[in-house]
């Protein structure tokens, strides 16, 4: 569920992984931290940190590069 709404939007933050699951805020950052430690979201900014996937990284990096394709 967490992968599915960082592919809708693009990112996630603590406070929507708490929203879903009905979590305390410990455990949300504990199962974000646990997705990053497996690769497959990434931690970005603070003091709000956001957590990516693979797919929205390569997409801004696409974007920032003037680099165009249907994604």
């Amino acid at each position: 569920m967490v992968l599915e709404y960082v592919q809708a939007h693009g990112r996630i933050e603590r406070k929507h992984v708490i929203e879903l699951f009905g979590i305390s805020s410990e455990q949300a950052g504990r199962l974000l931290s646990r997705m990053c430690e497996k690769g497959k979201l990434y931690r970005r900014g603070t003091p709000v940190t956001l957590w990516v996937s693979d797919a929205w990284i390569e997409h801004v990096y696409r974007l920032s590069s003037g680099i165009s394709y249907p994604f």
